[in-house]
């Protein structure tokens, strides 16, 4: 009986403290910046952003995952895209050159798998082709 009276007692101090520190840390929280904002944000660039059938433009992208892999897909303004495997540097950044024949905006999406499950588009940036 007394190891119930003892347990209890410690409960009886440990939930109010537990707010207290609860509440404490959940005013911090609200008043600082997310670690999510320190983080570089995912850039992908293309040069020129305009160019004429089959002339040569770069994609560079930035921020790529560097443990998984990387897919760049090319949707010309038909819709019917392609899936290429891309290596990004160490540092999570690649740079490759295109071209393409069809008239329109150009898309082209980098993209991760982790396993068999889609994590989706990592960035995307788009060419005016005339």
């Amino acid at each position: 009986m007394f190891t119930f009276l003892t347990r209890l007692g410690r409960l009886a101090i440990a939930i109010p403290v537990a707010i207290v520190v609860i509440t404490i840390i959940g005013y911090s929280v609200l008043t600082t910046v997310p670690v999510a904002n320190k983080h570089r944000d995912p850039v992908c660039t293309i040069t020129p952003s305009a160019v004429g059938a089959y002339q040569t433009f770069t994609i560079s992208a930035a921020a790529l995952p560097t443990t998984d892999p990387v897919y760049l897909i090319a949707t010309p303004p038909s819709g019917n895209g392609s899936v290429t495997p891309i290596y990004p540097n160490s540092d999570g950044s690649w740079s490759g050159s295109e071209s393409a024949s069809q008239p329109g905006t150009w898309t082209y999406t980098f993209s991760g798998m982790l396993g068999n499950n889609k994590y989706g588009a990592v960035e995307s940036c788009s060419v005016q082709v005339s």
